[in-house]
């Protein structure tokens, strides 16, 4: 069990505080992070916290489940983003020292650049688990300064490592976890703490019998009485292995029962064995093994009612759209499609953020390098709302915060709406909005088709349900070859349909175009006559 307590202070001199801290947990465990920012005009108060934002926002996107890897791309991607901003004249030479630890269970795993530092602190002995990256440390490593001169000199302040400051970064890793004991102490510090107290005080302190949080506050008074010349973070850890006895007690029982089954208790083993046999034959998470050679599209699970373009005004209308843009010959070529997709990400960006979610970059690679052929390019964004959609517009795919929330860390499922989002212009349905388009400013003139558009919703058009079943299949086609579940579309279809009432209301109301009720049922029909596969 952690707890931890966080304290960042302007400090005595200072009239702004450039450091900054956050902290995330994860399914992997818990993410804490400090930073000290530096640069002029506030660049300094801007790099310490997007860098850790932009950490927390790649911690929790990312499928990455090595912990040193993932710490090392996380704070990699945070420089990318440092350096790029910092060619901005109002942000010229901003960068940021970090200090990042991961807790997985009882190991710790940590990273820096620059002079913050991170403490262990176990049975009363404090030691120092990073090395600055400063000049004065180069000099002391070189044997040309001691460490009393290392405490006075006046270079003491000039890092020669921090994020922002050139295109790539050197990390310091740790290459070991380190296993943390019952009443381990961790802290987290900017040089405005490490400078100005001792370490003998910053033991003294962790080790009394006083709580986290007066620790904590007892850290920075300490600083600031010792001049407080520079901000001041403290962020302490303390970790603890709680019910160690109940956990012996635990493994006393786990000898017996293994004890009691060599000595024959082979039904006991029988039973289990089944258990995992069971196990084993669940095909949920598995992919089929049949590659069927020529599939074929049965769309028989569908109602008469969802099959008949007249009995919904949205089918209707999609047929007669359908009509339109057949009759009047209008076409729009896959390079058109993309230069118009190319135009709305860059009119979208003015008023949404668009995020480069490595998550989603990595499973349309996957999926896209399993397409028989194709004629776009795509891309794939995050767009920070709360609506639980997904569109595609020209080879741009958008997905919303939102339905990443409502996925969670399925990546299967999250395959299912990407592979369906590259079908809607894989099967010609983005052709059709833009004809429609194309159409309206033809005959209407520019100025009254926009009204006539705005009616429609502006980045689809109104598809059938027939079309969006059919995005669903060939999905499934494709989430096959590229080696996910596909038992994953029919259990995100279900949730979706029995959380349709949580959605957005008026999102609900203005939908462009209806989805079948039979889809799932679909989805179903479809692997077992193609691959011979049941969902269980």
């Amino acid at each position: 069990m952690t707890q931890f307590e966080c304290i960042s202070d302007v400090g005595q001199k200072r009239t702004i505080n450039e450091d900054y801290y956050g902290h995330l947990i994860t399914q992997l465990g818990e993410l804490y992070i400090v930073c000290d920012g530096m640069g002029g005009h506030n660049a300094g108060e801007v790099a310490s916290k997007l860098a850790t934002d932009t950490i927390i926002e790649f911690v929790q996107t990312s499928i990455e489940t090595d912990i040193t890897t993932l710490l090392t791309k996380a704070i990699q991607h945070a420089n990318t983003q440092l350096f790029n901003a910092s060619q901005n004249e109002a942000h010229k030479g901003m960068g940021t020292t970090i200090v990042c630890v991961f807790i997985q269970n009882d190991q710790c795993y940590y990273a820096h650049v620059g002079d913050s530092r991170i403490y262990s602190s176990s049975n009363s002995k404090l030691a120092l688990l990073t090395e600055d990256h400063s000049y004065v440390n180069q000099l002391l490593k070189a044997g040309i300064i001691n460490e009393q001169e290392a405490k006075i000199h006046p270079k003491k302040n000039v890092i020669t490592n921090a994020i922002g400051i050139r295109e790539r970064v050197e990390i310091s890793v740790s290459k070991q976890p380190l296993e943390l004991e019952d009443n381990h102490y961790l802290l987290l510090c900017t040089d405005g703490l490490s400078n100005l107290v001792h370490e003998e005080t910053l033991s003294t302190i962790i080790h009394s019998k006083n709580t986290i949080k007066e620790k904590t506050k007892e850290l920075i008074y300490e600083a600031n009485q010792a001049g407080g010349n520079d901000n001041i973070t403290a962020l302490l850890i303390h970790y603890s292995q709680e019910n160690k006895t109940k956990k012996n007690m635990f493994r006393k029982r786990i000898f017996i029962s293994v004890v009691l089954i060599i000595l024959g208790l082979g039904s006991f083993v029988a039973l289990k064995k089944n258990k995992i046999d069971k196990k084993i034959e669940n095909k949920f998470n598995q992919v089929p093994t049949l590659q069927p050679k020529n599939i074929n599209y049965d769309l028989s699970c569908m109602s008469e009612e969802e099959l008949d373009p007249t009995t919904t005004g949205l089918n209707l209308l999609s047929t007669l759209q359908d009509v339109v843009v057949s009759s009047t010959g209008v076409t729009i070529s896959p390079q058109q499609e993309m230069e118009l997709g190319k135009d709305y990400f860059n009119e979208l960006s003015k008023s949404t953020k668009i995020i480069e979610n490595p998550r989603l970059t990595k499973i349309l690679n996957e999926l896209t390098a399993k397409l028989k052929q194709s004629k776009y390019t795509y891309h794939i964004y995050e767009l920070k709302n709360d609506t639980i959609n997904a569109f595609t517009f020209g080879g741009y795919i958008y997905v919303h915060s939102g339905i990443l929330k409502f996925i969670g860390i399925n990546n299967h499922e999250l395959a299912a709406i990407i592979s369906h989002e590259i079908n809607h212009n894989e099967l010609g349905h983005i052709n059709k909005r833009l004809s429609m388009e194309e159409t309206t400013n033809q005959f209407l003139g520019n100025e009254l088709s926009g009204i006539v558009l705005s009616m429609n919703d502006m980045l689809t058009t109104a598809f059938n349900q027939k079309d969006e079943v059919m995005c669903d299949l060939t999905g499934i086609d494709l989430m096959v070859r590229a080696n996910y579940a596909p038992c994953n579309t029919i259990s995100l279809w279900k949730r979706m349909s029995n959380d349709e009432g949580k959605f957005n209301i008026l999102e609900n109301i203005t939908r462009s175009h209806p989805y079948s009720a039979n889809r799932a049922k679909c989805c179903e029909n479809h692997l077992l006559k193609n691959y011979k596969w049941e969902c269980q």
